[in-house]
């Protein structure tokens, strides 16, 4: 932790062979950063917050996971989570953002991907497997599961296409 006024910052580990558990804030005004693994082989995870106002970064594994990892670089993000499965990421760089990767209590999700590169955003990638999420705009929200293979990227790539087209040949 480096900076002023950040709390509840914390890293912890409950079972057998947690490894690599650790919450890391570079700011002020953070609070609720936290890493958690509860269970038996849990490695990798890591809540990392870099900015002012963020609360709520959470990276937890509960049972058996493997390199979770939630990641906030920005002002006033909540509910970034990083959770219950394997190889889950939640990265949101902006403000006012929300990201969700993993299993929600009682489910389990592997390699899924929530990114926000965007102001008042939302991504969630839960539940499944190889589910990705992407929030690229300010505004857009992006939702990926529940279930297996879901992509979801807002706006579409398309529309970015087109006005590149747009522009180019106006």
């Amino acid at each position: 932790m480096v900076g002023n006024a950040n709390n509840g910052v914390a890293a912890g580990a409950d079972g057998s062979l947690n490894i690599a558990t650790a919450a890391t804030v570079v700011g002020a005004d953070n609070g609720a950063v936290t890493a958690s693994a509860v269970g038996d082989n849990d490695f990798v995870t890591a809540a990392t917050v870099v900015g002012r106002g963020n609360n709520g970064v959470a990276a937890d594994a509960v049972g058996g996971n493997f390199a979770n990892a939630a990641v906030v670089v920005g002002g006033d993000n909540t509910d970034v989570h990083a959770q219950r499965g394997h190889f889950n990421a939640a990265v949101v760089v902006g403000n006012d953002s929300t990201a969700f990767a993993g299993g929600e209590t009682g489910d389990e999700g592997n390699r899924d991907l929530a990114i926000v590169v965007a102001n008042n955003a939302q991504a969630r990638a839960f539940n499944g497997n190889n589910d990705i999420a992407i929030a690229r705009a300010d505004g857009a929200s992006a939702i990926a599961g529940p279930g297996d293979n879901i992509v979801d990227i807002q706006p579409p790539l398309f529309s970015l296409l087109v006005a590149a087209l747009r522009g180019l040949f106006s």
